[in-house]
């Protein structure tokens, strides 16, 4: 038996985009093509769903709702996928991105060593930084919990990365 999955990333979803909306168009079409392989059963996305923390959108949360409306629902309603089996993961563009998360990063950065794995865990597991490591990426950990919450219920398990 095997597994067919479908990756992809790097989206970088933009509000009232004409060229966003065509691409889009075109890559939802193309999942006829994919299917002919075989049924695809697990989608994984890496990152970057929506563009520049969704500045375009007024906010990041209105970000990922239209990400989940305009990529998400119309992907695994063509592939005939349960939600769960829409896999994300967050990029660099997912996460709040204004100029006092980015002085706040950037200065968190320049006094914490962390280049190499084991400074890096340190970080992660100290709780006076929790707050700050945890920052940039609330919303869409927000967005995932309630993505997830809605449909696996007691079965999602939260993971702060």
């Amino acid at each position: 038996m095997s597994l067919r999955i479908l990756h992809f990333s790097d989206l970088h979803l933009i509000n009232d985009e004409p060229s966003m909306k065509t691409l889009l168009m075109y890559f939802i079409q193309s999942m006829d093509e994919i299917q002919k392989g075989g049924n695809i059963d697990l989608i994984i996305f890496t990152g970057d769903l929506v563009d520049k923390g969704g500045c375009s959108f007024g906010n990041i949360d209105a970000a990922f709702k239209e990400f989940e409306k305009v990529v998400i629902t119309p992907i695994i309603e063509k592939l005939k996928l349960p939600k769960e089996r829409f896999v994300f993961i967050p990029g660099n563009h997912d996460t709040e991105n204004g100029n006092d998360k980015q002085y706040m990063k950037r200065g968190f950065l320049e006094s914490n060593p962390h280049d190499d794995y084991e400074k890096i865990i340190n970080i992660k597991n100290s709780p006076k930084d929790q707050d700050i490591v945890k920052a940039r990426t609330k919303a869409f950990k927000k967005y995932e919990e309630s993505y997830y919450t809605d449909i696996l219920k007691e079965d999602y398990k939260y993971g702060d990365f």
